[in-house]
């Protein structure tokens, strides 16, 4: 294993709260800051905000969704989150400028209300469920300025992609791969130690290798609400 890969967690967390760094976090954090070309570390009061552009994620309310949502508002980003009922006082909490929620609408009522707040600012873009939503984000972005978009769940192969919109394959194994990828985790490490980001809430469950599949299945059945997964091995 690359040395640059191993890195303390914040001193801030237990083994069972930090779970969530390695995947959901680091993902998020390198999704925005090196396919995104979101700037590290910009605070809002010191971005240009006369005209803010707009970010989208989709699925605002998964774990990774949850670290972009705080990580790009404090970038200076108005994020649109797409969640549930159920789920999106959290989304708001974390600091989603506007919140769409998905429950009995069709996906054309879903996109035209996307479209109606943040209309051509909409320049990126970020999808976490699947390929459905992936399609639908696409047309949210903006055509009239350059717009990056990242399908994180999976995006079919013969997907259309609108002009002016470029799709980034987020690879997570470059942070393997390029040593200069830990300033990364890094930074993630710091925003969590000066509690500039709050954690998921985690369903820890023990019993290790045992219980791992009736945690798959819980989490099979899509009813988390924003909780971390966790099964601890002791």
């Amino acid at each position: 294993m690359p040395k640059h890969t191993a890195c303390p967690i914040p001193s801030s967390l237990d083994y069972t709260s930090a779970a969530c760094l390695g995947v959901a976090g680091l993902t998020a954090a390198m999704t925005l800051w090196r396919w995104l070309g979101v700037p590290m570390s910009l605070l809002p009061d010191t971005a240009q905000d006369n005209e803010p552009e707009y970010l989208l994620i989709w699925g605002g309310s998964t774990v990774t969704g949850q670290f972009a949502i705080q990580i790009a508002s404090q970038s200076g980003l108005k994020v649109v989150a797409v969640t549930s009922a159920k789920t999106s006082s959290l989304a708001r909490d974390l600091g989603a400028a506007h919140v769409v929620t998905r429950d009995g609408k069709t996906n054309d009522a879903i996109l035209a209300e996307i479209k109606s707040i943040g209309g051509e600012r909409i320049t990126r873009g970020i999808d976490l469920v699947g390929g459905t939503t992936a399609a639908l984000g696409l047309l949210a972005m903006s055509i009239e300025r350059p717009s990056v978009f990242a399908p994180l769940a999976m995006m079919a192969r013969d997907q259309v992609v609108p002009a002016g919109v470029r799709v980034e394959t987020v690879e997570m194994k470059q942070f393997v791969l390029d040593a200069d990828s830990v300033r990364y985790a890094e930074e993630l490490n710091r925003l969590i130690e000066t509690g500039r980001l709050r954690l998921p809430e985690i369903h820890a469950m023990d019993g290790g290798l045992a219980v791992v599949e009736e945690g798959l299945r819980r989490v099979k059945m899509g009813d988390m609400a924003g909780k971390k997964m966790v099964v601890r091995m002791q």
